[in-house]
């Protein structure tokens, strides 16, 4: 019999209360259960994840290990995002085409534009040019300079135009002008842009006088010293790309010219010299001539020409 004023304990209050089972976030995910192997809930309840967060890609979308381990997750991308900075700034600098950049560009476009421009070449053995060069430069005392290369290059083509007087001309699109004195054209590159210097009268000069001209024109045209008319008046021009890894090219004519020739590297290779295999330097020669003036018949006789120039040197002097 109850006492006055007494009270039964309830069930809840007289019962021990029961510790609740932890609740692990990859083993209970939102939207009810989610299908996982045992590993990928492993790796889940290790790395704190979510196992509603992953894209089971296991049989019938069971969530396996692979799809654990490859998740990062929303924050995770978005640290990586920090983690890169800022993207790099991409700063254009504007550089406008002006006084000698912009005369080369519009004479190489208007050249292009108003000739029929074609190329020729010739793979020539230039082992006795090489050979006759340094004969030359073990005479520099007597002789009176060191010549270059490009000094006996220079000399063949005035050699080669008094043979092709067609090449030594002018042309306006009505009259070919053919010319009896060689105004040797000769490119030289500066960091202004390329410049062409004018060696007049150049089929009148000696080897030496030759190698000062040209030596002359060239330093000032580095130098930005040219005078006016100093690039104007050539009939012929030539251009030597050896001192750079440059096997051959299509150089573009310089108006009103109607041809230009031009010189690769020499290459040590090998090569066919006397019936047999051999090591010998071999030059590319390079013609660009305007197809409205002469055609490939007079471009291989120039090219022949240049040939038996190269390959035989002393001849160049002769």
């Amino acid at each position: 019999m109850k006492k006055e004023g007494s009270t039964t304990p309830s069930v809840a209050e007289s019962a021990p209360a029961t510790p609740a089972a932890p609740v692990d976030a990859a083993l209970a995910p939102q939207g009810g259960r989610v299908r996982a192997t045992g590993y990928a809930k492993k790796l889940a309840r290790e790395r704190g994840i979510s196992l509603a967060a992953l894209r089971g890609t296991g049989p019938n979308g069971r969530v396996i290990a692979p799809d654990v381990l490859a998740y990062r997750g929303a924050a995770a991308a978005e640290q990586d995002y920090v983690n890169q900075g800022p993207a790099p700034v991409d700063v254009v600098t504007k550089v406008p085409m002006t006084g000698i950049r912009k005369a080369i560009a519009n004479n190489m476009f208007t050249s292009l534009q108003s000739m029929a421009q074609c190329t020729a070449a010739a793979e020539i053995d230039v082992t006795e040019l090489l050979a006759y060069r340094r004969k030359l430069v073990a005479q520099q005392e007597f002789l009176g300079c060191k010549v270059t290369v490009n000094d006996l290059l220079s000399m063949a083509v005035v050699k080669m135009l008094k043979k092709h007087p067609t090449a030594n001309a002018t042309f306006d699109g009505k009259t070919l002008c053919v010319h009896s004195s060689v105004n040797l054209s000769v490119a030289v590159a500066a960091e202004a842009g390329l410049m062409v210097p004018v060696v007049r009268g150049a089929d009148r000069m000696s080897l030496r006088e030759l190698h000062e001209a040209a030596g002359d024109l060239a330093a000032r045209a580095r130098d930005k010293r040219l005078r006016d008319g100093e690039q104007s008046g050539g009939t012929f021009t030539i251009s030597n790309v050896g001192m750079f890894p440059i096997d051959w090219s299509t150089p573009i004519i310089n108006p009103p010219q109607v041809a230009i020739l031009g010189f690769g590297r020499s290459v040590q290779k090998p090569a066919v010299f006397g019936g047999e295999i051999a090591v010998r330097s071999m030059m590319t020669v390079y013609l660009t001539f305007d197809h409205r003036v002469f055609d490939g018949l007079e471009v291989g006789r120039i090219l022949k020409d240049m040939q038996t120039l190269l390959e035989n040197p002393e001849l160049i002097t002769a």
